[in-house]
């Protein structure tokens, strides 16, 4: 690869451009080969709110997150806590499409900063709801927005079995 790099005690940090701007790509140490085998330049690329790694591969391009995982399935690599670019594997998992929405970030209008939690104009209090295959699940109405918070991740632990988001909120 064509890239800068340092190596750190468990890690690599891989210099990547980006419109200009320099990124900071992490790996496990143990990947930097499999990384390295690459003539070219990995590059992050903006998909959406994250950036990616990505290298040109051909006609192709190889994201780094598939190569390091050795996974060409149809199911997406989660990068666990929302950062694309930080590819050690205890960041990563292969889960579905479904999985994998969970993770959206509130829309740019979104009042209270969390999924699933609004304003309701009508009561003058915080409404939580939860998606459930598809469909909204009502989980309430509350005074204050940290109880409406509160309630969201108790739906993400009953409804998802997620016992801690690893975003932060």
């Amino acid at each position: 690869m064509k890239n800068n790099y340092k190596f750190y005690n468990d890690y690599v940090v891989i210099y990547a451009n980006c419109k200009g701007e320099t990124m900071e790509i992490l790996i496990d140490k143990d990947d930097f080969d499999k990384v390295n085998e690459f003539s070219g330049t990995w590059s992050a690329k903006k998909d959406g709110n994250t950036h990616y790694a990505e290298i040109r591969n051909g006609k192709s391009f190889i994201k780094i997150h598939r190569l390091i995982m050795n996974y060409n399935g149809n199911k997406v690599i989660d990068h666990k806590n929302g950062n694309g670019l930080d590819n050690r594997k205890s960041n990563l998992r292969i889960v579905t499409h479904k999985v994998n929405s969970r993770n959206r970030k509130p829309s740019k209008n979104n009042k209270s900063g969390v999924t699933g939690v609004g304003y309701n104009k009508s009561s003058n209090k915080w409404e939580v709801q939860i998606k459930v295959d598809g469909k909204s699940k009502y989980l309430g109405l509350f005074n204050e927005l940290q109880e409406a918070k509160e309630m969201r991740k108790v739906g993400e632990i009953v409804y998802w079995n997620i016992l801690e988001r690893q975003r932060n909120r």
